[in-house]
């Protein structure tokens, strides 16, 4: 009899009982998109000393990479803008030759993984950049799955 009247009890009582907060949306991927934030200038840096003079750099130029916006667009989504500035071999800068790419991420299952990129600058008219700046959304996945 005691045993029915506690299932009883608990029953009726337990929808009563406040139930833990749920956790906020989408606050891991926003946490873990700061931390990639900070990363990218010194990502994008080691990806550029990395690669070889490819044709979209002019020889004896230099290429300055600049992080312009990492920006949530959504709960899952996000964009990452990085400027190219090029600049002459006497150091002066160029800005017919500038690059502005967008890379597009997604969050899912833990991890901001990038979907796709778009150019603009002076690469719109040339083949390179496919194979340019995917091995940079290469490395930034990759950097994604590791810990900072």
């Amino acid at each position: 009899m005691h045993t029915r009247l506690l299932c009883l009890a608990v029953v009726f009582i337990a929808p009563q009982l406040p139930a833990a907060p749920a956790p906020a949306p989408g606050r891991q991927a926003k946490e873990k998109l700061e931390a990639l934030k900070k990363r990218l200038p010194d990502l994008v840096e080691d990806w550029l000393k990395k690669r070889p003079r490819d044709n979209w750099i002019t020889r004896q130029w230099t290429c300055k990479p600049e992080l312009r916006l990492v920006r949530q667009v959504g709960p899952e989504r996000a964009k990452v803008v990085i400027f190219f500035a090029m600049f002459d071999d006497t150091g002066a800068p160029v800005p017919s030759q500038d690059v502005l790419l967008t890379i597009f991420l997604s969050y899912y299952d833990g991890f901001w993984t990038t979907e796709r990129s778009e150019v603009a600058g002076h690469l719109n008219e040339k083949n390179a950049v496919r194979p340019t700046f995917s091995s940079l959304m290469l490395a930034l996945d990759e950097a994604t799955e590791k810990k900072p």
